[in-house]
């Protein structure tokens, strides 16, 4: 079944849903309960099972080098958020902290606004450390450890993310044929 042979507004349907999901995957890359660029990559597999552009070449070569980037990323931002609270001396108290602090911070309005998903696994960590019985100074330092593995984890989602929107946006307007 090819896409192209669908009505033009199912079709533009189809494609503005995609649209919306990497949208949503951008946000999700900061956001622990939505998968950001496994989401992201979904409209482009999608194109490419329907025949709507032509995936050789170039394009296959993208279609294969964004997969592989997702699936590096989400195995990083697994493994980078770990090593870091390790060497900063987080325990399994901050990095559970730092994950409930990042749920609280998106599900409970603060005057931070969206500034508190940078903030609520910092507090968190600090939170789960100070319970763990760490003095203060060295709990401070495996939370400010355990943020920074979130952020660069964070940021590396949304930057893939980004890119697979432009490579969306450029298939759309540039390749539709």
């Amino acid at each position: 079944m090819e896409l192209t042979n669908i009505h033009p507004l199912l079709l533009s349907f189809i494609l503005i849903v995609g649209l919306i999901l990497i949208i949503v995957a951008i946000g999700g890359s900061f956001l622990p309960v939505l998968p950001g660029p496994p989401l992201a990559i979904l409209p482009i597999i999608g194109l490419a099972v329907f025949n709507l552009f032509d995936f050789r070449g170039f394009h296959l070569f993208m279609l294969v080098l964004l997969c592989f980037l997702v699936i590096l990323i989400s195995i990083l931002d697994y493994l980078l958020p770990v090593t870091m609270s390790k060497q900063y001396g987080a325990g399994k108290e901050g990095q559970w902290g730092s994950t409930l602090g990042i749920l609280v911070a998106i599900f409970v309005s603060t005057p931070l606004g969206p500034f508190a998903i940078f903030v609520g696994p910092f507090i968190g960590a600090l939170i789960g450390e100070i319970i763990a019985g760490k003095p203060f100074n060295e709990a401070l330092k495996a939370a400010w450890g355990t943020m920074i593995g979130f952020l660069i984890g964070s940021f590396g989602k949304a930057i893939l993310c980004i890119f697979i929107l432009l490579y969306y946006i450029y298939l759309l307007f540039y390749v539709w044929p």
